[in-house]
């Protein structure tokens, strides 16, 4: 059975100077840079990597979404990790993933960045793939 995929949200009373003690780097890695960014980057497990990016908004409040925020990537194609957002697919390495995904995020939790969703039921659990695997 599958691993589910923890879904997050922004913590409150987030600071510049928080995101930079969690090692977050100021620039943005999936759209054009509009406003300042800040991104994690994670290696999750053998070549799988993990980026966060929170916005900073003009009104000097954060923006997140975890659908569209948070990217798995595959670095031998430089492209999303495909099974991680296919919730049909199953296997033991993806779990792999999934677990280390949750773990990672569990940190941001335990550092005031991010808090977990709860969810009311499981079709909300979908996190949406943003780029198509080219």
């Amino acid at each position: 059975m599958r691993n589910q995929i923890k879904r997050y949200e922004l913590g409150n009373n987030i600071t510049v100077e928080k995101l930079k003690k969690c090692e977050f780097r100021e620039g943005g890695f999936m759209r054009s840079v509009k406003a300042p960014k800040f991104t994690y980057y994670q290696p999750l497990i053998e070549d799988i990597e993990l980026y966060v990016e929170i916005g900073l908004n003009d009104d000097n409040t954060f923006s997140f979404d975890d659908s569209h925020s948070v990217e798995v990537v595959d670095d031998n194609i430089c492209q999303p990790y495909y099974p991680f957002y296919n919730e049909e697919k199953d296997f033991p390495f993806l779990n792999k993933v999934i677990d280390e995904y949750n773990k990672t995020m569990d940190c941001l939790v335990c550092n005031g960045i991010l808090k977990e969703k709860k969810l009311e039921n499981k079709k909300n659990n979908k996190l949406k793939l943003v780029r198509e695997v080219k």
